[in-house]
């Protein structure tokens, strides 16, 4: 049943390709009928890369807070870093 609707949204987009006859007809007829169900796969895909890209930025951030005397500044620095820290991990957890 849901390669019967797969194969009627794939025969709507069809006519409104380019080429109906192109190398790579198809997939461009797939990408119209689907983009939508694409994005929801890239988007959550892309924001785990962000999350582990960020991954050491942040620990040169705390090993440079860790260097520096505490004072009111730096301990509000801390407390963002954690909360980056709980954040960031918690993206990669659900991801």
């Amino acid at each position: 049943m849901l390669g019967h609707i797969c194969s009627l949204h794939i025969a709507n987009i069809w006519p409104s390709t380019a080429l109906p006859e192109g190398r790579f007809s198809l997939v461009h007829a797939a990408w119209k009928a689907y983009r939508k169900q694409f994005a929801y796969c890239v988007f959550p895909r892309l924001c785990l890369i962000a999350l582990i890209f960020t991954q050491p930025f942040l620990i040169t951030s705390v090993l440079n807070l860790l260097g520096k005397p505490e004072n009111d500044r730096t301990r509000n620095e801390g407390y963002g870093l954690i909360a980056a820290t709980g954040l960031i991990y918690l993206g990669i957890a659900v991801g």
